[in-house]
């Protein structure tokens, strides 16, 4: 019982000092407010291991979709980065392999319906993924639920997809909440109705981002 206890405290107390490291990288990040830089649509997607099985994609597949003609065409995709450090980067978002590793930056991918009012809010929800995945990997789940009226947003984690050669290492929760402040600011999401959940790595990073954002 007492090495019960004293396991239960060891991780109380590690966890307490990753959410107090995490808070304070998130301070100084708010010095530099992350920016967008809208990029082109990742044709090939990295994966680290071996791509998707066929069940894998069958899965992700199976997300039932509205039943309506051309669903393709009511769906708008976007994609871009936040750059979280602006100042670091180069404008003409053309900067090459070797300086997007010193930038901390954020590959998102996002689904939603295309509106005729633009400034009607939508409820929001982050897919993470799990290892040797990307974001990519959850495209036909976002095109399900934004079939159903979500805006469905999807990131590269650390050392994943366009992050593949990111050198800066636990940085995946304070990213999230960078992304938690963006996604609050924008016209077309309800602030009140953003959710998260994740796959395996992404639940964890999930769990972390959701508890450090008082959102559990």
């Amino acid at each position: 019982m007492a090495e019960k206890e004293a396991i239960e405290e060891a991780h109380s107390k590690l966890r307490f000092k990753l959410l107090r490291e995490i808070r304070w990288s998130n301070r100084r990040d708010c010095e530099f407010p992350p920016k967008v830089r809208h990029y082109r649509k990742v044709v090939s997607p990295y994966y680290e291991n071996s791509p998707p099985t066929k069940e894998e994609m069958e899965i992700m597949e199976s997300c039932p979709k509205v039943d309506r003609e051309n669903l393709e065409e009511l769906l708008q995709e976007e994609n871009f980065y936040l750059v979280m450090n602006w100042n670091q980067g180069s404008e003409s978002g053309d900067e090459d392999v070797k300086s997007r590793r010193r930038i901390p930056w954020v590959p998102v991918l996002i689904y939603k319906p295309k509106e005729s009012d633009n400034h009607k809010k939508r409820p929001a929800v982050v897919f993470l993924h799990d290892m040797n995945k990307n974001k990519e990997f959850f495209r036909p789940l976002l095109k399900a639920y934004a079939s159903r009226g979500y805006i469905a947003v999807a990131v590269d984690a650390c050392y994943h997809g366009e992050r593949a050669m990111y050198t800066h290492a636990y940085r995946d929760v304070c990213d999230l909440m960078r992304l938690a402040d963006y996604l609050t600011e924008r016209e077309d999401i309800d602030p009140s109705r953003i959710g998260i959940t994740g796959i395996s790595l992404g639940g964890i990073h999930a769990w972390f981002a959701a508890d450090n954002l008082n959102i559990l």
